[in-house]
């Protein structure tokens, strides 16, 4: 079967399943550096203090935060929520990628809901570089979606 995909479609396929595969090992490094500080020494060694420069933490800020969160049983509750969090989002994101590379209008639902938590997590992380890509993100994927390519779904 021969599926007509606008190159726009496909493009915003890609980036859907590269974001949730992004997203899980960096969500996973955050997570287990927070919960073991003994992982943060492993992760400046090991230069992952790129990905946390990316999200707009530089090394004093993290440090700090890591520290200061896992002396507490709360911290330690707030970063597996932050973790589920993460898997919702990829979780989210993959079938929407493969579903919109397929033009399935079920895709396209599900890529709004990724394109509305997308603003959400914007919003949220309001303060870091990240935020603005979240938003911009979610802000395009949905205009997107909703514009006259919403009628080349099956």
């Amino acid at each position: 079967m021969d599926v007509h995909r606008p190159l726009g479609i496909t493009i915003l396929a890609i980036l859907l399943i590269t974001a949730a595969a992004l997203i899980i090992i960096g969500g996973t490094i955050i997570v287990n550096t927070a919960l073991q500080p003994h992982y943060l020494q492993l992760a400046q060694s090991q230069g992952f203090f790129v990905w946390f420069s990316i999200i707009g933490m530089d090394d004093f800020t993290l440090a700090s935060t890591i520290f200061n969160m896992s002396e507490q049983q709360t911290g330690i509750y707030l970063w597996y929520g932050v973790f589920v969090l993460f898997l919702i989002y990829s979780g989210l994101s993959v079938p929407a990628g493969i579903g919109l590379f397929y033009m399935k209008n079920w895709g396209r639902y599900l890529a709004l809901v990724v394109g509305i938590f997308s603003i959400i997590a914007g919003v949220i992380a309001i303060f870091t570089i990240f935020s603005l890509i979240l938003l911009a993100f979610g802000i395009g994927l949905i205009v997107y979606l909703m514009s006259g390519v919403k009628y080349e779904f099956e």
